[in-house]
């Protein structure tokens, strides 16, 4: 029995394509620009208290006095504090939709599906930059094309399966079912 094993092993080796790619323990460990973690990382997007006291009157102190971003592998945690509580949100990169950098007069922020985040006074460009940076670099590793491009890599895996197992019931010589019973 393990002779015919081997045998029909080794023969199904030889019938394979040289195209086919091998799907070993080997090639699974190898890792892809989609596959590499980007380190957890925590960014302040505060305003500066003495610009958030001059708009207190405004706001009611409705506005954040305190913007954190806590950049996680698959997702980001933003939370907001102000007089009336503390706001946490969490979303993956791939509902951030777009990751701008916006600006009004000589006032910058970084704009995304999580609001509008505009550290310092307004007008701190490189924190700004920094935030934009961060975020779109997660967002193509972790975004929804990276997912979609896992996916279509994770169906070749599959159709090179399915090839494989052809051929070992090929040279078995087991008839193919007419319909898959589910």
């Amino acid at each position: 029995r393990s002779f015919r094993k081997s045998h029909a092993t080794a023969k199904a080796k030889s019938l394979a394509p040289s195209s086919t790619v091998r799907c070993g323990p080997a090639e699974r460990a190898m890792s892809t620009p989609s596959d590499t973690q980007l380190p957890v990382k925590e960014l302040d997007g505060s305003i500066n208290f003495c610009c958030w006291l001059a708009f207190f009157p405004f706001t009611f102190g409705t506005i954040p006095y305190s913007t954190k971003l806590l950049l996680e592998h698959e997702e980001i945690v933003k939370t907001d504090q102000n007089l009336c509580g503390k706001t946490v949100s969490r979303r993956p990169y791939g509902e951030l939709g777009s990751v701008d950098k916006g600006n009004f007069c000589c006032f910058v922020a970084a704009t995304s599906a999580l609001g509008e985040i505009s550290p310092g006074c307004g007008c701190d460009n490189s924190r700004v930059d920094e935030i934009v940076t961060e975020l779109k670099a997660r967002m193509r590793g972790r975004g929804d094309t990276a997912q979609i491009q896992r996916a279509e890599e994770q169906l070749k895996r599959l159709d090179d399966l399915e090839t494989k197992i052809d051929l070992i019931m090929d040279h078995l010589e087991i008839p193919k079912p007419d319909k898959m019973d589910r």
